[in-house]
């Protein structure tokens, strides 16, 4: 059962926090909302869906339950993109399905699709092989990680906006210089990463 962008959040906030919970009025704050209600609403949601075990008598006694009846979403998979040079771009059909755990992406799922890295150039965040979870957006900051194309390549980049007219893609590898986005290249920023499944082989 997946869980809303808020009940994942305020999820966390409780699993952050269990050695000093934090009040509903603290909770409120955290989460940017204006009254109790929501955050109640969102408890029971979380206690509805058998992630979270509340004492009534005492809001800083509850446990959490990380994955009650082991759910899980499917994310489908495209091809790789790569860290490098010589990118493939990423195919418009999803190679496979993978069950991913839902603490592992704070979004909707329907937003979320996997890529597999290919190459070193985000090097020592993402290696090859590794498989990067992204979420579909369309607003970008200074230093997002995001997944994007070039001119028909598929690059997991860090992204920068340097004034309205140039936006560096940016490498973590230093061996690696910045790509500068030219009047007339083709560039889609469609994704940004949120996680990252380390390859273990």
């Amino acid at each position: 059962m997946s869980l809303h962008h808020k009940q994942q959040k305020l999820l966390d906030l409780l699993y952050e926090n269990q050695d000093n919970p934090l009040t509903l009025t603290q909770l409120v704050h955290e989460m940017g909302e204006t009254s109790n209600n929501a955050v109640l609403h969102h408890l029971k949601q979380l206690e509805k869906k058998g992630y979270l075990k509340r004492n009534p008598n005492n809001s800083a006694d509850y446990q959490i339950i990380l994955e009650p009846g082991n759910p899980v979403v499917y994310l489908q998979k495209y091809g790789s993109a790569k860290c490098g040079s010589n990118a493939i771009f990423v195919d418009s059909a999803p190679i496979e399905t993978i069950p991913i755990s839902p603490r592992l992406i704070n979004c909707n799922p329907d937003e979320a699709f996997i890529l597999e890295a290919s190459g070193d150039s985000m090097a020592p965040l993402i290696y090859d092989k590794d498989l990067v979870i992204c979420q579909k957006c369309s607003n970008f900051k200074n230093e997002d990680i995001i997944a994007c194309s070039i001119n028909g390549e598929a690059k997991i980049k860090k992204f920068f906006k340097v004034n309205n007219d140039l936006i560096l893609l940016k490498s973590l590898n230093t061996k690696y210089l910045p790509i500068a986005v030219q009047t007339g290249d083709d560039l889609w920023v469609g994704a940004k990463v949120i996680q990252i499944i380390k390859n273990s082989l």
